[in-house]
Parts: structure tokens; sequence; C-alpha cells
């Protein structure tokens, strides 16, 4: 949801209208109701179906730049376990 109006006017593979242009999104708690703002505004959207097409569609830099923490420290792990890849050596942070 923390990026959802990169959906705006886009379609699915399908040909469904991902989110009209015109939709407002939800300025508080929007992470707490993903899945049922989506599920009301998004015609047809079904979790194990969409999601990939969703995740094609996010715009990353607009998730990046609502600084929110929960993405931060996803960003965090998913750089530090490739780096451990790459060197073959373990990292184990705090949560």
């Amino acid at each position: 949801m923390a990026g959802a109006e990169s959906f705006a006017g886009r379609r699915l593979s399908d040909g469904r209208i991902l989110l009209p242009k015109e939709t407002i999104l939800p300025e508080k708690d929007f992470e707490l109701r993903g899945k049922r703002w989506l599920e009301k505004h998004c015609q047809g959207y079904r979790p194990t179906r969409d999601q990939v097409a969703l995740t094609e569609l996010l715009d990353l830099d607009i998730v990046r730049a609502k600084n929110l923490r929960a993405f931060t420290r996803l960003e965090h792990a998913i750089d530090e376990l490739t780096e451990a890849i790459k060197t073959g050596e373990h990292i184990s942070t705090p949560i």
C-alpha cells in the first residue's frame, strides 16, 4: 500500500485497470488495511493471483520517499543477505 499511487491508471496483463487515476489513497493506517482496501478499489483483485503483478508495477522510489521503518529494515536485510552470499560470510544483526 505504501506505493499504491504507482498503480493509478495502470493495467494488469489481463486488461483490468489496477486503480483508476482519480482514486484517493488512504492517508492513515494504510499498511493495516492494505488487502481490504485493494479488494474494494481494484476490480477483481485477488492477492494470490495479483501479488506478482503488483510487485512488478510498484515504484520503489515512491515507497523509499515515505521513509517507512519496516521497508527500510527490509531493504537493509536484503542488502546484508546479498553481501553474505557474495562474500560467504554469515551476517547476524539484531532485530
